[in-house]
């Protein structure tokens, strides 16, 4: 997005102007330390699928240690990344840069050199729709990174785009604050508004040793007493 009257080579005027939203604080210590200890698949389970990253964001590097922190959301214009470093100056402890790239991989969101003063500040994670480049260099420093994909093309800087605002990321709306919990299994987005909730809930069953197998063995019956209803009652 440009600003407001900036003029498009096309002569296309933006009337929209950008927006900068407030910058979200850090997560309470105490949900960190349960979504950070939580499988992933029981946070999924949670918050269900409209909160779970889709499958194409992934790990950028193999074995990378799990992240817990607030979203601090960035809307760029796909293929230029000017917003991205608009975002890392706003970085805090406890921040996870949430980028909406919309897919982008013929250039990359940024790299590690556009992260280094953010993370001296506190950032702890990227999630990034789209692609990321230096990889080897943040892998080497343990340094969380989600993204589509990876490329070495360095985009535009010219569009302004808009921070912390709600985005769209791996098919989650984001909205500033929000957690961010993110590892090699997948990523997953837990309101700010329920992060309490959920946090509860959680904590409530780490507590318990349900019969896990007991819900499987239920779709299997509730499988074999359809068949029969289906076949007339005859035997596979």
């Amino acid at each position: 997005m440009t600003g407001s009257g900036e003029k498009h080579p096309l002569h296309h005027v933006a009337v929209l102007p950008p927006r900068v939203g407030p910058t979200p604080d850090a997560l309470p210590a105490e949900a960190v330390e349960v979504l950070s200890d939580v499988a992933m698949e029981e946070l999924s389970d949670a918050v269900g699928a409209l909160y779970t990253m889709d499958a194409g964001m992934r790990a950028a590097y193999l074995d990378m240690p799990r992240v817990v922190g607030a979203a601090l959301t960035v809307k760029a214009a796909p293929g230029d990344n000017l917003a991205v470093y608009g975002g890392v100056s706003l970085a805090r402890d406890g921040h996870v840069l949430v980028v909406d790239w919309r897919g982008t991989s013929h250039t990359c969101g940024a790299g590690a050199l556009a992260l280094a003063s953010a993370r001296r500040r506190g950032l702890i994670g990227v999630v990034v729709d789209g692609a990321w480049r230096d990889i080897e260099d943040l892998a080497a420093d343990r340094f969380p990174i989600v993204s589509r994909s990876r490329t070495l093309v360095s985009g535009g800087k010219s569009a302004l785009g808009e921070l912390n605002v709600p985005v769209a990321c791996g098919g989650v709306v984001v909205h500033p604050g929000d957690a961010v919990v993110a590892d090699c299994a997948g990523t997953v987005i837990v309101p700010r508004e329920h992060l309490d909730r959920v946090v509860t809930a959680l904590a409530q069953r780490a507590g318990t040793t349900p019969d896990r197998e007991a819900p499987v063995a239920q779709l299997i019956d509730a499988y074999w007493a359809q068949y029969a209803r289906a076949t007339g009652g005859e035997e596979a």
